[in-house]
């Protein structure tokens, strides 16, 4: 395949030069920053082999390989029993310009409504047990983490005991851990009842300047080992230290959106000894782990592995990067497809009309549009950008925090 799409010889061009304070005796500033993109996506452009690889990506429909074609469960709402959870969804506070204590209050105000609510709606209906938790760690992973929650911040979840009545419970953040030398956050929530599992929670990419080290999540996407996985590799010891002293509680769960998915995964495998064996792991919308992970996942004993689940929905193109996924990969399907970026970005379960599906995992990992994502990934192109950009981000990082904690 990459024979037939490279016919065409690739035009030269430079390579952007990112504005760097160590080098210049200037300022760095934000025009710098736009600039050094633009340069760099003009570069992409001449690229005729890349040009091809993006055509004939945007021609595909980004679907997933089924094992059956029909569902393994539906959603069992109709839209009476919704009107509520929709509304409150709708009525989230918008983002600051930076980030603030008083929006982080406000949004959790708004967040435990919508929690409240999924409790009322599942609370009497022990065979929704799996959907109260889908419910739940999608809000969780998409919204109640792009807080970028502090220590002491407290919500109170949907959860089942161990006599299966539906409770909440509240849940304390009692651990904040950066991405080695970025701004990018992970927490750990542990709950004021022990019977239940501490969640480790991982934020995705975010392009708000009021949420710490975002513009820096969004460069670490194209990190040709997979996406922020050298900052990841970098943080081990960290979370090291972080699941020992989380070994007083039952042993934690993992939550993931999109980049924070991903490195979900791998933190699933790394500490899978330290990880919850009968509460679910939940990923949503991450690209794939790599093969490396996925052997180590494999070699684990099935009856020994944490209990873990990865949503993908359908049309999003962001789970079609990547490798292999971690535990059992389950495909989501909405009725309304939307804007193009819609199938990852919006939270999806809030409606009557969603399907889950089992993902054919071997047919998936040979599919053309991820074989086409890896090409770009590991393009030589992506490559020189990624080293590039980290190698002068020092200013960028200290441009980016003083943007988010300005008062």
């Amino acid at each position: 395949m990459e024979a037939a799409l490279s016919s065409t010889a690739a035009t030269p061009a430079r390579l952007p030069v990112i504005p760097t304070t160590h080098s210049q005796n200037k300022r760095f500033s934000l025009t710098d920053f736009v600039t050094g993109v633009g340069e760099f996506l003009q570069y992409m452009s001449h690229g005729t082999h890349t040009a091809k690889l993006i055509g004939k990506l945007l021609e595909m429909p980004i679907v997933y390989k089924r094992r059956e074609n029909d569902p393994i469960f539906t959603s069992p709402f109709k839209a009476a029993e919704l009107e509520k959870i929709n509304q409150l969804y709708k009525n989230l506070p918008e983002r600051p310009w930076t980030k603030e204590r008083k929006y982080q209050d406000k949004k959790i105000a708004a967040l435990q409504l919508i929690l409240d609510e999924i409790h009322a709606l599942t609370k009497d209906r022990p065979d929704l047990r799996v959907i109260r938790e889908m419910l739940t760690a999608e809000i969780v992973s998409k919204e109640f983490a792009g807080v970028d929650a502090d220590p002491g911040h407290k919500i109170k979840l949907p959860v089942v005991d161990s006599k299966g009545v539906s409770r909440m419970v509240e849940y304390t953040v009692s651990h904040k851990v950066y991405l080695k030398d970025t701004q990018i956050p992970v927490i750990a929530l542990t709950p004021e009842d022990r019977e239940f599992a501490p969640i480790v929670l991982f934020r995705s990419t975010s392009p708000y300047p009021c949420n710490e080290g975002g513009f820096r999540s969004i460069f670490e996407n194209i990190d040709p080992k997979g996406p922020a996985r050298s900052i990841y590799n970098n943080t081990l010891p960290q979370f090291r230290k972080m699941m020992d002293e989380l070994s007083d509680y039952t042993p934690p769960r993992v939550m993931g959106y999109s980049q924070g998915g991903c490195i979900a995964q791998r933190f699933i495998v790394d500490f899978n000894d330290q990880l919850s064996k009968n509460e679910l792991s939940i990923v949503y919308n991450a690209p794939a782990a790599e093969k490396d992970y996925k052997a180590r996942w494999n070699a684990i004993p099935e009856g020994q592995r944490a209990k873990t689940v990865n949503f993908v929905f359908e049309h999003d193109i962001v789970s079609k990067c990547g490798d292999q996924f971690i535990g059992m990969p389950l495909l989501i399907e909405t009725k309304e497809r939307g804007e193009f970026l819609s199938p990852h970005f919006d939270v999806k379960l809030f409606s009557e009309n969603w399907k889950v599906y089992a993902i054919d995992e071997a047919a998936e990992e040979q599919s053309e549009d991820r074989a086409i994502l890896k090409m770009l990934q590991t393009s030589g192109k992506v490559n020189a950008l990624y080293h590039a950009i980290i190698s002068h981000f020092a200013p960028i990082d200290q441009a980016s925090e003083k943007l988010t904690h300005a008062a």
